[in-house]
């Protein structure tokens, strides 16, 4: 191996150099006559210079998400009868980058919440996936702004930026409001990060927590 990587990108182009290197005989003739091989179902070629030098390039782009890492067997054999073959062996890494947004188990969330609970009680959790390895995978949530009854949603429900979780920060009633929807987003830290969105549509219960009024006769 006159130079080789021992890693790379995800996104590298079709004909990526992965490698370099020579083969020699030292025999003659038709004993001395080399060819290199590949495993076909590796996404890479070699391709034949001058003087037995070959390079290693990939075919397509690769998918760390898919296959991570690749170990790669070129065998070289000569012209002789019977012909004889060498291998060579070395560990290609692909390396992640951020091209998978984090996603949400549901497309949607609904929950309910009795009315009159206990101000910070955890509510409900969302969870994100992200298949990128790293700061590409880390997520962290947040609420979209938005405003309830001229008051600022935040005022109502919090989210733990890193676990997800949703926390009441007032006691409801529903006799002001019977729901809030939401929209949380889930972002990675990738550079630049990627995000998603998803909704959740929180219910309030009654509770009877009102007595009867006499309107008539005063």
């Amino acid at each position: 191996m006159t130079s080789a990587t021992s890693s790379v990108s995800e996104d590298s182009l079709p004909g990526t150099i992965i490698g370099l290197f020579n083969v020699h005989d030292r025999d003659s003739g038709q004993n001395a006559f080399t060819t290199c091989s590949l495993p076909e179902d590796l996404p890479f070629k070699l391709e034949k210079s001058v003087d037995n030098y070959y390079r290693l390039v990939t075919t397509r782009a690769l998918d760390r998400e898919q296959v991570s890492s690749y170990n790669i067997t070129v065998t070289a054999t000569d012209g002789g009868s019977p012909p004889l073959s060498t291998e060579a062996h070395f560990m290609l890494q692909v390396a992640d980058i951020n091209d998978n947004p984090p996603t949400f188990s549901q497309v949607s969330y609904f929950t309910y919440i009795p009315e009159n609970n206990a101000r910070g009680a955890s509510i409900f959790s969302v969870t994100a996936q992200d298949p990128d390895s790293n700061n590409n995978a880390r997520i962290t949530y947040a609420l979209t702004e938005d405003t309830l009854q001229g008051a600022p949603l935040s005022s109502f429900v919090s989210i733990n930026s890193n676990t997800g979780v949703l926390y009441a920060l007032r006691s409801f009633d529903y006799e002001q409001f019977r729901d809030l929807k939401l929209l949380v987003t889930a972002s990675d830290s990738g550079n630049p990060p990627l995000s998603s969105n998803v909704s959740l549509s929180l219910f309030v219960l009654d509770q009877n927590d009102n007595a009867p009024e006499i309107l008539y006769p005063a």
